[in-house]
């Protein structure tokens, strides 16, 4: 395909297949090349321990692809600095991967014969009750694995979501959201009525940041069979 160039500028609207690509651009002198051009599906993944890929390692399937998690760099402004989106896009990984998402993302990509990627914003050891108040901005001055002072005024833990819905998820679109959670809400404050508002708390912030009604699972996960049914 040939372009014409304006200001050092193109652009093309091309309809392909879903399917993994190599895209190679040249100017006829110089070329560059794009390994890997997905067309197929997209999550983000979040959740508790169990999304965080805790757990035996699992050989994935060639068209599964992962982001890394964002919230291990422990920086706040992390999102407003180009070097860093930079290095995230960069280190989208294809790759064997641990625990559940692993599993997920090779039995959709199996199913589907489609590449794959997922959004890495798990959190181990939180609540969802945890995401829930941070994304309404509630500061409960509850701890979590892995907390650091101040994690709660920046936003945390529902920010690392937040920005993936508002910067990533505007560029490449998403299948949906799909949740884990349930093992670190038994504490007996939460309530079936205050579970259930914060999921909807939840649920109405991802679809603002996401700026369209995208579709969320919430896979209820609990060991606990004494935990009450919701």
């Amino acid at each position: 395909m040939n372009l014409p160039v304006s200001s050092n500028a193109f652009q093309a609207n091309v309809k392909v297949p879903q399917g993994l690509y190599k895209l190679t651009v040249s100017n006829g002198t110089d070329s560059k090349a794009l390994d890997y051009l997905g067309v197929g599906e997209v999550i983000v993944w979040s959740g508790h321990s169990f999304a965080d890929g805790y757990g035996i390692g699992s050989d994935t399937s060639p068209l599964a692809f992962f982001t890394e998690n964002f919230w291990k760099r422990n920086d706040p402004d992390q999102y407003k600095k180009p070097e860093e989106v930079s290095r995230y896009i960069d280190n989208i990984r294809q790759e064997t991967a641990r625990g559940l998402p692993a599993r997920v993302a090779t039995q959709i990509a199996e199913k589907l014969n489609v590449p794959v990627m997922f959004y890495h914003c798990a959190w181990g050891g939180t609540r969802m009750m945890d995401w829930a108040d941070s994304a309404s901005g509630v500061i409960t001055g509850r701890e979590y694995a892995g907390y650091k002072p101040g994690y709660d005024t920046a936003g945390y833990p529902y920010r690392i979501l937040g920005e993936t819905l508002k910067n990533f998820v505007q560029e490449t679109g998403a299948r949906g959201v799909l949740i884990v959670h349930g093992d670190n809400d038994r504490d007996k404050q939460f309530t079936e009525s205050i579970l259930v508002d914060g999921w909807k708390r939840l649920i109405e912030k991802i679809r603002q940041d996401a700026n369209f009604q995208l579709p969320v699972s919430l896979a209820r996960s609990c060991i606990d069979p004494d935990f009450q049914k919701l």
